[in-house]
């Protein structure tokens, strides 16, 4: 039977997959670059910025660092009217210990259709999904929504923000943006938790199991994805860091 909470009991259900304080990575970016490391064996130097200073990171010890982690694969929804869209992320985080006040925090690249849809209508829903889901995951996670209607032939419903919410997932919850914060290459949105509903007890997909699951040109296509993205968002997020000094 499922049982559905509001506020304060769909954030205690969930509590226990729910991750905060983590420097999570959007849309799987470091599970592919793992992934990367692991069948290329590149070993390479990063160069990064920091706060004025040159610092060098060992990739290896990088991914390495991630690796340890098995983060939940989350889907997020957002509508705008007759527009609608979504995609696969990580970066999913619970953004308060009170329970009279539950909120979330998610990350999107401003580039994608998604953050603009939330952007404008103010909502978005978020879904935890099962293991045996990963074609899901990869609908959402490969295409981009100005291409392919990705909701296309889903069972759907429609939440009080708005947001599209599918039927068939693990958990859901629904989202009303309270503000958001815009750091170069991601948009981080706060947003209090409204609704949401468990549909079963059991483990949540991951990114460990998706990349596992995945097929050989799936991997392919994320990592071509993310090379894309980072040459798009790159721009971004050094015009930012020059706005800082």
């Amino acid at each position: 039977m499922h049982a559905e909470y509001r506020n304060r009991g769909v954030v205690r259900q969930l509590a226990g997959v729910l991750r905060f304080g983590l420097p999570l990575l959007d849309e799987m970016r470091d599970a592919v670059v793992a992934w990367r490391m692991i069948t290329t064996g590149d070993c390479s130097i990063r160069i990064f910025q920091s706060w004025g200073t040159m610092a060098l990171l060992e990739t290896d010890a990088f991914s390495q660092v991630f690796r340890l982690t098995n983060r939940e694969i989350w889907i997020v929804t957002a509508a705008d009217g007759d527009r609608r869209g979504g995609l696969t992320a990580t970066w999913v985080s619970q953004a308060s210990l009170d329970p009279l006040r539950p909120m979330v925090v998610v990350a999107i690249a401003p580039i994608h259709q998604t953050a603009q849809l939330i952007q404008a209508g103010g909502g978005f829903g978020l879904h935890l999904i099962r293991r045996d889901q990963v074609d899901l995951a990869c609908r959402f996670g490969l295409v981009s929504g100005r291409q392919q209607d990705k909701f296309s032939g889903l069972a759907l419903t429609t939440a009080a923000t708005g947001a599209p919410i599918l039927q068939d997932c693990l958990a859901w919850l629904d989202c009303q943006v309270l503000t958001r914060l815009e750091v170069g290459d991601r948009i981080l949105f706060w947003a209090d938790v409204v609704a949401g509903r468990v549909e079963a007890a059991e483990e949540p997909l991951s990114d460990r199991e998706l990349l596992a699951a995945a097929t050989a040109q799936q991997r392919t296509q994320l990592a071509q994805n993310l090379d894309r993205d980072i040459t798009a968002l790159r721009p971004l997020h050094e015009a930012w860091r020059e706005s800082l000094e």
